[in-house]
């Protein structure tokens, strides 16, 4: 799944190395356009990272408490599920009362809501992930919507 962020991060890093790399063969012939660009893709990366950085530092992900993380899914805030779920279990938090609600994402009628439960899956509960491998959240085979729906009768 690529997000917003990962195409900033490497148009960044791409127009960093191609900046940096053109700049420096001008003014330092071929080895200085190679050591340009590695210096520009390196900048590149840093200045590609921030907007997640930013993003991520203003949810507040790591500074919520333990209760204010598990309140992320009676709310319904179904696009923070994977944050929410991966700092839970970078706390030792046992995540496995949450499967239901990341299967009712996956079984949704809206697309969105499938790729932010599909990413959630992976994270937390890998195994289950590999179960319905191939799963496509735009557009989700009957196949993997009848798996996902045994799965998710076995968690009731």
């Amino acid at each position: 799944m690529i997000t917003v962020f990962d195409l900033i991060l490497w148009v960044a890093i791409g127009t960093g190395g191609y900046l940096a790399f053109v700049v420096g063969s001008k003014h330092f012939g071929l080895a200085g356009g190679i050591v340009g660009a590695a210096a520009g893709a390196l900048a590149g990366y840093l200045l590609g990272r921030l907007p997640f950085l930013i993003v991520w530092r203003s949810l507040g992900i790591r500074r919520r408490s333990t209760e204010e993380l598990k309140s992320v899914f009676q709310r319904d805030q179904f696009f923070i599920f994977h944050l929410a779920l991966a700092e839970l279990m970078s706390r030792g938090v046992d995540v496995s009362g949450e499967k239901p609600r990341v299967l009712d994402l996956l079984l949704s009628t809206a697309s969105d809501r499938r790729r932010f439960g599909w990413g959630s899956l992976q994270i937390a509960f890998p195994d289950l992930a590999a179960r319905i491998q191939g799963f496509n959240p735009q557009n989700p085979s009957s196949d993997h919507l009848e798996t996902i729906r045994k799965l998710r009768r076995l968690t009731d």
